[in-house]
């Protein structure tokens, strides 16, 4: 047990001298004691636990660590879970505790007193050796990429979870030596993992650094909001996360008037400076991160889409159904605008401008039917080239006080005009429906986006790991250069 945790249990016995208090005043105090752990108010337990039964009690700390305590009906089994990274990738750390739900609750002190103690033991280190090496200064060659874990962007930690369950699978270790911490200064819950493989402090020093690097950005971001407002005009912010949060929040802000660019893996928004809580407020409940940064270099799509340069537009525009459409209707209008300047051929003789009979006889092969005049030849020679003409009968004369006459004209005109406007509307959609996509094809888009999403994914996990291991490969190769040949 930790020195913090037993000046807590010797402040109990003081305040009861007489015994141990009843089991409500104990829990209590042993909750207070968690948030305080935790980085919360001492005694404010409201925002922090948001689940205390009787079979039942959890945690959520606002950097998204949380602890869950539940009855199983034989033990209770206490779980410790970091934050989630940015792709979704989360670490647990299980523990059985037999008892009532005083020693669950004590327990989950116990485990939020190690952290306390681990992440304490972390931020020393950092402040000892959180700065590039020079020629007078010596790092621990383990604590390393620790330091470059908190420097670096936070999708880095996909990587490092999916790195330290590997170790843990293969029974592996993550080298947190450098933090000195001791079997004394944790509680005896650090002996309860079953099974052997990664130990306690590893598990506890892995979460710690991601919660280092959320409060870095907390406060990176206050200090960006704050500089925005103070600067005034407007301002570029990036949204990242999971693909499907990033799905998610380009639907809600496509529907308002923000100026947003879509990039691979991340979104750009254009705001005015009171429009700054807006960012803050839709990036927590869409849980993406959120940073200041400068226009980014972008284009516009046939279809409106707004992307940056990264994205390929010719691919985008080939692929895309409202890009093709779009270039469609472009192609029509070039067409039309040829056809209308193109003149309709004049059919009457020099010199004459009277209707003339023609006949079959006279025009050769501009008739093969009954006579025609020159006026019927020029529209028929029009509406070939433009469309027909549609035309409805007016609104006929009545009396200037018949009312009841003109309404009913005009409405005979109205109800024609909404007939034939419904016919063409009905047109319309066969002719938008035969350019769409049949729904096996929309799925068979969907799976394929999905697959290459998840590969993405496989690739990046990959990469991630093949950094981590090179860099363990580097240490080695170091530490043998550095050892020298034997004696």
């Amino acid at each position: 047990m930790s020195d913090e945790l037993m000046k807590f249990t010797d402040k109990v016995m003081e305040l009861f001298p007489d015994g141990p208090p009843d089991e409500s005043v104990r829990d209590a105090i042993v909750a207070a004691e968690i948030v305080s752990c935790l980085g919360g108010n001492k005694g404010d337990t409201s925002d922090f636990v948001t689940i205390n039964t009787e079979r039942q009690y959890h945690i959520n700390t606002y950097t998204g660590i949380s602890i869950d305590a539940k009855w199983t009906g034989q033990e209770w089994e206490v779980v410790f879970m970091s934050p989630v990274a940015l792709h979704g990738a989360r670490l647990k750390s299980r523990y059985s505790v037999t008892g009532s739900k005083s020693k669950a609750m004590l327990a989950v002190a116990q485990l939020a007193d190690d952290f306390r103690v681990v992440k304490s033991r972390m931020l020393n280190a950092l402040a000892k050796w959180g700065h590039e090496e020079d020629e007078t200064s010596w790092t621990p060659p383990a604590y390393i990429p620790a330091r470059q874990q908190v420097e670096d962007q936070e999708d880095t930690f996909d990587g490092l979870y999916h790195l330290y369950n590997v170790a843990a699978k293969h029974e592996a270790h993550l080298d947190f030596g450098y933090l000195q911490v001791a079997p004394k200064d944790l509680s005896e819950i650090s002996a309860w993992k079953q099974g052997g493989g990664i130990g306690h402090v590893e598990f506890l020093a892995t979460v710690a650094l991601h919660e280092i690097w959320i409060e870095k950005y907390e406060k990176q971001v206050e200090e960006e909001l704050e500089m925005a407002k103070n600067n005034g005009g407007a301002s570029w912010w990036q949204f990242t996360g999971s693909q499907n949060n990033l799905n998610k929040a380009r639907k809600t802000l496509n529907k308002n008037s923000h100026l947003l660019v879509e990039g691979r893996e991340s979104l750009y928004l254009y705001i005015q400076k009171n429009e700054e809580h807006f960012v803050r407020s839709f990036s927590a409940s869409n849980q993406l991160r959120l940073k200041a940064v400068e226009e980014p270099s972008w284009h516009e799509t046939l279809c409106g889409k707004k992307q940056t340069n990264d994205i390929n537009q010719p691919i985008h525009e080939a692929r895309c159904n409202a890009c093709k459409r779009e270039r469609s209707n472009q192609e029509r209008a070039e067409a039309a605008r040829t056809v209308i300047s193109e003149p309709v051929p004049n059919f009457r003789p020099k010199g004459i401008n009277r209707v003339v009979e023609v006949t079959a006889a006279k025009a050769g092969n501009l008739v093969d039917a009954s006579p025609v005049n020159v006026r019927q030849l020029e529209n028929k020679a029009w509406q070939e080239r433009n469309g027909e003409v549609i035309t409805v009968q007016g609104p006929q004369e009545t009396g200037a006080d018949d009312y009841e006459a003109k309404a009913r004209e005009n409405r005979r005109v109205s109800d024609e005009l909404m007939e034939r406007a419904s016919y063409y509307d009905n047109l319309a959609l066969q002719y938008e429906a035969m350019t769409k996509p049949t729904t096996a094809v929309q799925e068979a888009e969907a799976a394929m986006a999905e697959a290459l999403q998840k590969a993405q994914e496989i690739i990046n996990a990959a990469k991630a790991k093949e950094d981590a291991d090179r860099k363990a490969q580097k240490e080695q190769l170091d530490a043998l250069i550095a050892s020298g040949p034997p004696a």
